[in-house]
Formats: C-alpha cells, sequence, structure tokens
C-alpha cells in the first residue's frame, strides 16, 4: 500500500470513528441531521461548521473514461474529482452544496482530499 493510501486510510478511519455534534447558527433545526451525514463508506462527514459551501459555478459534473459520472469541486485554483465514495447520498435539507475537506503537506507539496461532497439544488 502506498503511502498516499495509507495516509487516506487513516484520515478516513480516524473521522468516521469520532461520534460528533454539529451546529449551524441561524439552522440549529439541521444540527441532526448535520451530525449523521455519511458518505457512501460510511465515514461520518463531520460538524456542518467544517464543511465549505460551494457555489454553484465551483462544481460541475464530467463523463469519466469508463463512463460513468464524476462530481468535481474548484478548490485552491484547481479542478478536483470527488472521489466516488466521498458523495453523500441523502437528501440535502441544507440546500447547498457543501465539502468537507481534508488538507495535508506531501512532499513539501498542499495536497487536498475531498472526504464528503453533497450535491446541492442545482445538481
Amino acid at each position: 500500500m502506498t503511502f498516499i493510501k495509507q495516509l487516506l486510510l487513516l484520515a478516513a478511519t480516524v473521522l468516521g470513528t469520532v461520534p460528533v455534534s454539529a451546529h449551524m447558527e441561524g439552522r440549529k433545526e439541521l444540527n441532526n441531521w448535520f451530525a449523521g451525514l455519511r458518505n457512501m463508506r460510511g465515514d461520518y462527514c463531520c460538524l456542518g461548521d467544517e464543511a465549505t459551501t460551494i457555489l454553484n459555478a465551483d462544481w460541475d459534473t464530467k463523463r469519466a473514461a469508463d463512463g460513468t459520472v464524476e462530481y468535481r469541486v474548484h478548490l485552491d485554483g484547481d479542478w478536483v474529482v470527488v472521489p466516488y465514495y466521498s458523495v453523500v447520498p441523502a437528501p440535502n435539507l441544507y440546500g447547498r452544496t457543501a465539502v468537507w475537506t481534508i488538507y495535508y503537506e506531501m512532499q513539501g507539496r498542499r495536497v487536498v482530499h475531498i472526504a464528503c461532497f453533497l450535491p446541492g439544488a442545482g445538481m
């Protein structure tokens, strides 16, 4: 297993095993919903206030070489493909697109991993 895969597995394990309670100022009715969000792999997405809201112009879908459809998110000036297992397979009660990211350093470079992706109403 490569170092990158080991690091991502460790991050996913830590995020997936820590029960959290979300809070969102002004939308307290969504607290329990945010706290229970999980990606397709079953990992908790974490706190609602740790998510980044994405504008409709900063995410899209693209057909991959194998014919499947991928989500992409524009982060830090680059389009990042959302891993299929990071998609949240739940109705979006928040309404807006949200992404939960993990940043880490790898060989002097800043690398982003998308832990969870919640498509918005613009889907």
